[in-house]
Order: structure tokens, then C-alpha cells, then sequence
């Protein structure tokens, strides 16, 4: 038990650090593209059809288990990973958001007056991404936690995993 407890503040830092970076370069990315269709994000929505624990234990499965990696550099690869498959994710959420405000009335009386798109972005748009930026925030945490629960079904552990045998005991470095 005070193995886990021990643990469990290494596992909720890594997934604050993660879910900020996913949710701020999806927002930013989702900015920088102003409420416009991009035809390449279609691409990376086609990887949300496949389960992100499949894609994440075959990535990992054969670096994990009595890694040559000290326990630092392998949870940058984790968080790597786990950013880069959440990226899409949130860029689409962001971007639905910020079409609709694009939408609204007082966008639409701003760009009447003369306003730029980052004028527009900064004054009308952002007030209004607080609320769905906190929902955004909580879903990727939950989901980072499901995700590393499912790894840990199949015995890989954030930082990499000790295999001792003689019977096969797998630890968590």
C-alpha cells in the first residue's frame, strides 16, 4: 500500500503535465486554424476509430519491460505518446467551440465594425473558451487515468517495469 501510495503522486503529476500540453496545443492549434475546416485533421481523426491503448502497448510493449532507459527519459516517452495521440482529440472540441462562437452575434458585430481575427480571438472568443477549456481539461485527465489503468492491466507501468522470475513478478520502477 505505501508502495501505490508512494506512486500515485508520480502518476497525477504526469497526468496534469500531459493533459495541459494536450489541451494547450490543441486550443492553440485550434486557434491558430480560426473555426476553419482543415481537410489534414481528418487524417488524425481517422486514428480515433483505433483504441488508444492498442496503439500505445504496441508502441511500448517491447521498451517497457526491463528497460536500458533510466525511469525519466521512459516517462518522457510515455508522455510523448500520450500527447500526441490526445492532440486530435482536443483540437476537434476546441475547434467545434470556436466555430460556434465565430457564429455569435457579438463576433459577428465586432467583424461588421472593422475588428481583425485576432482582435476578434482575444477579446471575443477566448472569454468564452474558459468553461469548455476546464470540461476539456477534466475529460483528458480522466482519460489519461483510464488509459494508464488499462496499461497497467497488461503490466506496463510509467518509467518502465522490472520482470523478476522464478514466478514472474513484474515491478513498477
Amino acid at each position: 500500500l505505501s508502495l501505490i501510495l508512494f506512486g500515485t503522486r508520480y502518476t497525477i503529476f504526469f497526468c496534469l503535465g500531459t493533459t495541459g500540453a494536450r489541451v494547450l496545443i490543441g486550443t492553440l492549434l485550434a486557434g491558430a486554424a480560426g473555426g476553419r475546416k482543415l481537410p489534414e485533421i481528418r487524417v488524425f481523426q481517422g486514428f480515433s476509430a483505433i483504441p488508444t491503448m492498442i496503439l500505445i502497448f504496441f508502441v511500448l510493449v517491447n521498451i517497457n519491460f526491463n528497460p536500458a532507459l533510466p525511469p525519466p527519459q521512459l516517462a518522457l516517452i510515455h508522455a510523448v505518446l500520450f500527447i500526441f495521440i490526445g492532440i486530435p482529440g482536443s483540437f476537434t472540441a476546441m475547434q467545434e467551440k470556436i466555430e460556434d462562437l465565430q457564429k455569435a452575434y457579438h463576433v459577428e458585430a465586432a467583424r461588421s465594425c472593422g475588428a481583425g481575427e485576432s482582435y476578434i480571438l482575444r477579446k471575443h472568443i477566448l472569454p468564452f473558451l474558459v468553461e469548455p477549456l476546464l470540461m476539456l481539461f477534466l475529460r483528458e485527465i480522466i482519460s489519461i487515468l483510464v488509459l494508464i489503468g488499462q496499461l497497467g492491466i497488461f503490466t506496463i507501468c510509467i518509467g518502465g517495469t522490472i520482470v523478476l522470475n522464478d514466478p514472474p513478478t513484474y515491478i513498477s520502477r
